[in-house]
């Protein structure tokens, strides 16, 4: 069979695959192992199945490729009723499927009685059919791309750039493209464009398991099932052993929504994964990378228990506690089919070496386990007002440490401060005090446009004959940006040195509540 009788062929396939999830009926597109079988039928009742077909003319996508393949095919059937000499079945033709497609997709399996040979092919193939997994899924999308590609060779139309890209050696046009070439490219691109949408979600392939997400979608029309969207969330801990329905029944007080649960984090089957994938490092980690199997020990791909963004767990016998990571770079090696897995944080992972069992756990996609928080679904907005709650980290802290609040961690670039888990780091305490009046000092007044007064007067352009013009102009700057911080009383001591271009400032503050002293030094350019 040619790669365009094979595509539509399996075009079929594709179409009983959704026909089945949607209890749409059979065709005899869907069907092309029966069109042989109504030979006998066609020809001794042509004239009833053309009423039939001429009635759908008007609501067929493409009304004119229909009506010809209608005319061709009552052609064939009077030429063969006039040769009485020979009792040929031309529906045993390989290309019979694609040549008069939109006929066959027109007509309902059922709307002959089926034989129960019929019965029986139909009844093998749907079994078949459902048991469809990714390699088949995407077996079939090679073949719709490769009978979309036949006819684009035949008519002359693909393009050097598409044969360079998928190094494919360009073929000589055999003849000039028809509307029905136009028509089957595209049928066969919107096909693929099917596939490609069923293999974005094969999460649920696998298993007979209900997705919330078609649970969703197929009672989202019920009235006696409430599904809330939820207009906020609330973050808790997962405790080892629960279930979707039991954290439903503990925080939402009814286990049947479980499902907005699954559908607020994204969750599919089998939704929760505490046990995940040990993947043993096959050499000793290095800076921030580790190498590990192509293969596990049941020959299955590693790589595709890895992802981008992916957390991942990090131990070995000498490292009890686990390491929590996320993958930022996944590289397979050509030949040896070796992974080599980058990870956040910091680079010391060759602590992990092979001697000592190293191993990186994974866990199943779209998954969740008590390693993490889950969010629930709640159906008020969050508040756009700051409710000057105290953090839990510094509920035990002094007054002064609570006075300063918490912001993001910047390093001594002023760019952000990641933990090892990929995530932002905080910065509290008397150390975000001193981080806020050093920002503040190293600003320049009028540069924040929705803040214009923070930040100190910029004095480039200053008279500098005179260095105490500078001086004046910084510290009446400082004290003004002191005073403006409640987290300080006061200034003790301030100190500013002027010299070629730059400007030495050393100041004592003190904290409000405690009445702790806190010392800071910077460097301004006045240049």
């Amino acid at each position: 069979m040619s790669a365009i009788g094979t595509a539509f062929k399996n075009l079929g396939e594709l179409r009983i695959w959704f026909n089945d999830k949607s209890g749409a009926a059979l065709t005899l597109a869907d069907m092309p192992e029966v069109i042989p079988l109504r030979w006998t039928y066609f020809r001794d009742n042509w004239e009833f199945i053309l009423d039939s077909l001429t009635a759908r003319l008007s609501t067929y996508a493409y009304p004119d490729i229909l009506g010809d393949q209608i005319n061709s095919l009552g052609n064939l059937i009077r030429i063969q009723r006039n040769d009485t000499s020979k009792h040929i079945n031309p529906f045993l033709r390989s290309n019979i499927l694609n040549t008069y497609y939109a006929v066959w997709e027109n007509i309902d399996f059922t709307g002959i009685p089926p034989t129960k040979e019929e019965n029986l092919l139909v009844n093998n193939k749907l079994l078949r059919i459902r048991r469809f997994i990714k390699t088949d899924f995407l077996s079939i999308r090679q073949s719709l791309v490769d009978g979309r590609n036949e006819i684009a060779d035949t008519v002359g139309l693909l393009d050097i750039d598409y044969n360079t890209a998928f190094d494919r050696s360009s073929t000589a046009q055999l003849r000039d493209a028809r509307i029905k070439d136009i028509t089957d490219m595209q049928t066969l691109q919107q096909a693929i464009m099917s596939v490609d949408f069923i293999l974005a979600n094969t999460a649920s392939l696998s298993t007979a398991t209900v997705d919330p997400f078609a649970l969703a979608r197929a009672n989202a029309n019920n009235p006696d099932i409430n599904i809330q969207t939820g207009l906020s969330g609330q973050l808790v801990r997962m405790f080892f052993g629960d279930d979707l329905q039991a954290i439903a029944v503990r925080y939402l007080g009814d286990s049947e929504r479980w499902i907005e649960i699954a559908i607020a984090n994204g969750l599919k089957p089998p939704y929760i994964d505490e046990i995940g994938k040990a993947i043993p490092i096959i050499s000793n980690g290095s800076d921030s990378r580790l190498n590990i199997a192509k293969l596990d020990g049941l020959g299955m791909p590693n790589i595709e228990k890895l992802y981008i963004n992916q957390v991942v767990f990090l131990q070995s016998t000498t490292v009890k506690f686990p390491d929590q990571r996320s993958i930022i770079n996944i590289k397979e090696i050509p030949i040896s089919g070796e992974i080599v897995v980058e990870l956040s944080g910091e680079a010391n992972l060759d602590v992990y070496k092979t001697i000592d069992g190293a191993y990186v756990r994974v866990f199943k996609p779209n998954t969740i386990n008590s390693n993490f928080l889950i969010m629930l679904p709640q159906p008020d907005r969050i508040s756009q007002s700051s409710t000057k709650e105290t953090p839990f980290f510094l509920a035990s802290k002094s007054e002064d440490e609570k006075r300063a609040g918490v912001d993001l961690l910047l390093n001594t670039t002023n760019d952000l401060v990641f933990t090892a888990s990929g995530d932002f780091q905080l910065n509290f305490g008397l150390a975000n005090a001193m981080q806020a009046m050093q920002l503040k000092m190293l600003s320049e007044k009028g540069q924040s446009f929705r803040h214009p007064n923070f930040g100190l007067p910029s004095v480039i352009g200053v008279k500098a004959t005179d260095p105490n013009n500078i001086k004046d102009v910084l510290i009446t700057g400082i004290n003004s940006m002191v005073a403006a911080d409640s987290r300080f009383s006061r200034i003790e001591t301030l100190d500013v040195s002027v010299d070629q271009g730059s400007a030495i400032i050393s100041l004592v503050v003190k904290l409000a509540g405690s009445g702790s002293l806190l010392p800071i030094n910077f460097v301004v350019n006045t240049g």
